[in-house]
């Protein structure tokens, strides 16, 4: 029986919409705690002090919502996955697995992610404050209640665009770990949703094929799946493609 494609990214899809607002909801909390302690300090400070009170901007609220979303939702793509190509699931049999792959994976990749996003927080406060200081009519306490009032390192735009970016991987990586998990051999193919919304280079790999361990050529870069943690900003933020895995006697 062929595969539909475009079957299997719709469902893919459709769970990454479920998990969307929840997850968006945890990251945005989680910026929200992150730069507290920086506001509370440096709206009663001095701007001499500015390196201080960015430093306490920390990424341990963040690792919390990255690993809801990599570990309570990535399981469930995995257990999806892998029930999808054994025609069953023996949650005994890879739950363990898993949790345990994850766990190298996110030390690996993904925490190197949350402290590129902390620091990335950190230095458009740092460069919205120096700008704001440069006009007359702010002082750092008046710059630092604009920016707070402006919702500067926890913005709904950054909260959902993390939230999306980092569901599209954690749901690849997941069924990729499915996939190897089952022990069938199996080659996998990039599905790219062609609505007008995609990118061209995207569009110009819908349809490649191959190995499971192998990596796509997609605008230049080598990436094991949609939106791997390796590639640029440009291959990965916000991508909506999918890939499919496809038993190779059928392929």
């Amino acid at each position: 029986m062929t595969l539909d494609y475009k079957k299997v990214w719709q469902d893919i899809e459709q769970k990454r919409i479920e998990f969307e607002p929840k997850a968006t909801k945890e990251v945005r909390k989680a910026l929200i705690k992150a730069t507290k302690p920086f506001y509370t300090t440096a709206s009663n400070g001095k701007e001499e002090y500015l390196k201080y009170y960015l430093s306490l901007i920390n990424d341990k609220e963040l690792k919390k919502a990255y690993r809801y979303i990599y570990f309570d939702r990535g399981y469930i793509f995995y257990r999806q996955e892998y029930g999808q190509l054994m025609k069953k699931y023996s949650k005994e049999a890879t739950e363990d697995k898993f949790y345990s792959d994850m766990t190298v994976y996110f030390d690996r990749y993904i925490a190197k992610k949350i402290t590129r996003v902390t620091d990335t927080v950190k230095k458009n406060i740092a460069s919205t404050l120096e700008t704001l200081l440069l006009k007359e009519e702010f002082d750092f306490q008046g710059a630092i209640d604009y920016i707070l009032n402006l919702g500067l390192g926890f913005e709904p735009w950054r909260a959902n665009r993390i939230a999306r970016t980092e569901i599209v991987t954690a749901s690849s990586h997941s069924r990729l770990l499915a996939a190897k998990e089952t022990g069938l051999e199996l080659n996998k193919v990039w599905i790219t949703s062609i609505d007008g919304r995609e990118r061209i280079k995207h569009r110009e790999v819908d349809g490649d094929v191959v190995g499971l361990d192998d990596k796509f050529t997609v605008w230049g870069e080598k990436v094991m799946y949609p939106s791997d943690p390796t590639a640029s900003a440009r291959n990965r933020i916000n991508c909506r493609c999918a890939d499919a895995y496809i038993p190779i006697e059928e392929d």
